[in-house]
Formats: structure tokens, C-alpha cells, sequence
């Protein structure tokens, strides 16, 4: 097994956990449009023999408000992440995105 597919399965896991309205596989299926199965087996890395789809690590980490790299960042899973920031930082992230570039 490899060290991004430990490394998705906690930081999904501990994301689900800390989410109120994504903590199930079902409810994280239906907003990221990413099969409950290929969760399923995103969350049970020893069991799951393929690999990883860029795309679909991308739509999962979209659904919590996040970047791909977060994801499968080795470090990120090392703490718990309360609901109240992971509710902090779709709010940053969504006032950055409406923000007009005023850098030219």
C-alpha cells in the first residue's frame, strides 16, 4: 500500500469526522458526485487495490471546501479539524474566490 493512499484514507476520515453534514460516505458521495464505493475504498486503503484518481481526490476535497493537495498532504492528518474550521475556511476560501484580483 502506498503512503498517498494512508495518507487519503486519514485526512478523508478525519474530514468526514469533523464535518457535520458530510460524515457519511452516502451524504460525501451525493455533494463531491464521487461513487459511495469509490470511498468506500479510498477509507479502507489495505482492502483497495487500485489507485487513486486525481480527479475524483479533487471532487472529494471540493465537497469539504478544500484544495487536492490537502487530501494526500502527509501532515495534514495529524490533527483533528473541529467543524467550526473546516466552517472557517470554506468561508475564507468562498470571500477569496469573490474577490476581484486587484494586482495588474
Amino acid at each position: 500500500m502506498t503512503q498517498i493512499k494512508q495518507d487519503l484514507a486519514r485526512n478523508l476520515s478525519k474530514l468526514m469526522a469533523a464535518s457535520e453534514d458530510l460524515r457519511s460516505q452516502s451524504a460525501l458521495s451525493r455533494r463531491s458526485k464521487v461513487a459511495q464505493t469509490t470511498i468506500s475504498n479510498y477509507l479502507a486503503p489495505d482492502s483497495y487495490t487500485g489507485s487513486p484518481s486525481l480527479d475524483k481526490i479533487a471532487a472529494l476535497a471540493r465537497a469539504f471546501g478544500l484544495e487536492a493537495w490537502h487530501l494526500i498532504h502527509p501532515t495534514m492528518g495529524d490533527r483533528e479539524f473541529t467543524a467550526h474550521e473546516l466552517a472557517l475556511y470554506r468561508r475564507l476560501r468562498k470571500i477569496v474566490s469573490e474577490t476581484p484580483d486587484v494586482s495588474h
